[in-house]
Formats: structure tokens, sequence, C-alpha cells
């Protein structure tokens, strides 16, 4: 990409556009992930506070009408319930999970803070798989799924579509 740019000094050029191509190729899995296009599923591990402030600007911003289906499971140091105040508002319906690490926030806990400020329907399922299967096969092509909330979470979902989480 550069030896094309060298200049006379032997140095290599960077240009605004150049500079723009390499941020258009930066890929961050894990982070704002977009895995499906029907129904959009957004893999994003916001495994604290300011990421889950992040990803709620993030699908506020950007999922318009579609109904959102949260797949959130928390490991048990994190600040779940600030975390919940910023994602949950945004969804139509919440799938609690917990990863396969003792660290996991158990399901009944998070399923109980979720529940003090969101009306909609709440279901747990323990399986991270089979959360999000569960989350996708109930959701219209139209409709979105985020899975969020750990690092774990994420990478089980991963698993299950068998991709590379690094």
């Amino acid at each position: 990409m550069f030896k094309q740019n060298k200049g006379k000094d032997n140095r290599y050029t960077l240009t605004p556009e150049l500079v723009c191509q390499g941020l258009s190729n930066v890929r961050w899995p894990g982070r704002l992930e977009k895995i499906m296009d029907a129904p959009l599923v957004i893999l994003d591990g916001a495994h604290n506070l300011k990421a889950a402030q992040v990803l709620a600007k993030y699908l506020a911003s950007h999922l318009g009408d579609k109904k959102l289906t949260l797949v959130i499971g928390v490991l048990d140091d994190k600040p779940y319930e600030q975390m919940l105040r910023h994602l949950v508002p945004l969804a139509h319906r919440v799938v609690i999970t917990k990863a396969k690490i003792d660290r996991s926030l158990e399901t009944g806990v998070l399923k109980s803070a979720v529940e003090n400020f969101f009306k909609g329907e709440v279901r747990i399922i323990e399986d991270v798989g089979a959360a999000v299967s569960h989350a996708i096969s109930t959701s219209s092509k139209n409709d979105a799924v985020c899975i969020a909330g750990s690092l774990y979470v994420a990478g089980e979902a991963k698993e299950k579509f068998n991709m590379d989480f690094i």
C-alpha cells in the first residue's frame, strides 16, 4: 500500500486517502460486528459500562424502526445494572444467557435487574448458542438481534456461527 507512495527521501508518504483506505479495512472482531443481514445480527462484547454506553448510542442511531432482541450475559464483577440501564430500554425483548465461565453472573440475578426497569418479554436461556438461535429464529427478517455484555458471551456466540474470534 505504501510502496507506491515512497518519496525521494526513501520514506513512505501518508495521504488522507491512504489513511481512509486503511481505516476502512480495519476489522475488530466482537466490536459492532455484523454477523447476519436478515435479521440484522450485531455482536459486541460491550463488557464494561463505557462499551455498553457506546453500543447503546450506536444502536439508537442505526436501528431505525427495527425491533431489537437483546441477548445479554454479563460477568459478576461488572456494573451490570448500569450497563443494563443503557442497553435494555432499546430492546423490544431480552434474552438472558450465561457464558461457560465461573465468573458469569447468574441469569436469575440478571433477570431481576432487567425487570426493574423493563416491562417487555424477558426470557432466560442459559446456553449462549441456544439463546442466539432462539433470538434469531423468533425475529423477523426486518428485526435486529444484538449479542452483548461479555467477551466470553461474544466468543461463544461466534462459535455458534463457526467463526474465528480473536
